[in-house]
């Protein structure tokens, strides 16, 4: 799993180690059980050229998968980011958007539902109506975290099972179990409170940015991943770090307004079997 993620990095041009990025992956007593990536020392210009920073991969893995290969791929997707972000040391840092940060480490994540991907880095695949399923109920998870949030923080008394028994129900179609708190899998709704509407909105966004990518660069841009791919992103999505709005980005990457209509068409594809 790990190697597939490497490999996919390497092919992109944007290899972990020649990057800073280190990867902390192995479980320990006592480390963080969300997984995460950050900044252990910011690069910066010096005397007209660039000083590569440091960045680290945080996460426990003991077991292989799709979903854990998807959450290491969104991950480095953080790291080969911020690796390529190059202006002044008072914007040498993430986003001024979540939802953003989110959106782009998730633009190569979700990379690893791709049945064509998968048939190159992993030698098998799923079909392409299961692994958008798989990749899908990721998504509608968030969003029921998101609205388990708002919902949850708007009456502080109310039994938090209860309300994400009810959502999950209602519109994910599981069975209710109210009296099991399994809302909690997710370490953001206990140190980040309102985290997960990132993730939620982020994925219109990802969406979005990845119907662009393909329409600019071609349908196989993520799962044929080469050099040139990662320099046109760097240059036109990740160099900006503070220094422009992450909305302003977001539009004239786009070229014109952000719709959810990609990620409703990938819903859409998903339920017709597509």
């Amino acid at each position: 799993m790990i190697a597939a993620a490497v490999r996919y990095d390497d092919d992109l041009g944007a290899s972990p180690k020649p990057l800073g990025i280190a990867l902390d992956l192995l479980p320990t007593r006592g480390k963080d059980p969300v997984a995460f990536t950050d900044f252990v020392r910011h690069g910066q210009y010096e005397n007209g050229r660039w000083r590569r920073g440091e960045f680290r991969v945080s996460a426990s893995y003991r077991a292989g998968g799709l979903g854990n290969l998807y959450e290491l791929m969104h991950e480095l997707g953080h790291g080969v980011h911020i690796a390529a972000i190059r202006t002044r040391p008072a914007f040498c840092d993430w986003p001024d958007s979540d939802v953003l940060t989110e959106a782009l480490a998730d633009m190569l994540g979700v990379t690893a539902y791709e049945p064509a991907w998968q048939r190159r880095y992993i030698g098998a695949e799923a079909t392409p109506s299961g692994s958008s399923r798989a990749r899908l109920a990721g998504t509608m998870l968030d969003v029921a975290w998101a609205l388990f949030e708002l919902k949850a923080h708007r009456d502080p008394d109310a039994d938090s099972s209860a309300i994400w028994a009810e959502i999950t129900s209602q519109y994910l179609g599981i069975v209710a179990h109210k009296d099991l708190p399994w809302w909690a899998l997710r370490g953001q709704l206990i140190d980040a409170p309102y985290y997960m509407t990132n993730y939620a909105l982020g994925a219109i966004v990802t969406e979005a940015l990845r119907a662009r990518v393909r329409e600019l660069r071609g349908a196989e841009a993520f799962a044929s991943p080469t050099p040139a791919l990662y320099a046109w992103l760097s240059d036109r999505l990740y160099r900006y770090g503070l220094a422009r709005p992450s909305r302003e980005v977001v539009l004239d990457f786009l070229g014109g307004p952000l719709t959810p209509d990609p990620l409703l068409e990938a819903i859409a594809g998903a339920r017709l079997g597509r």
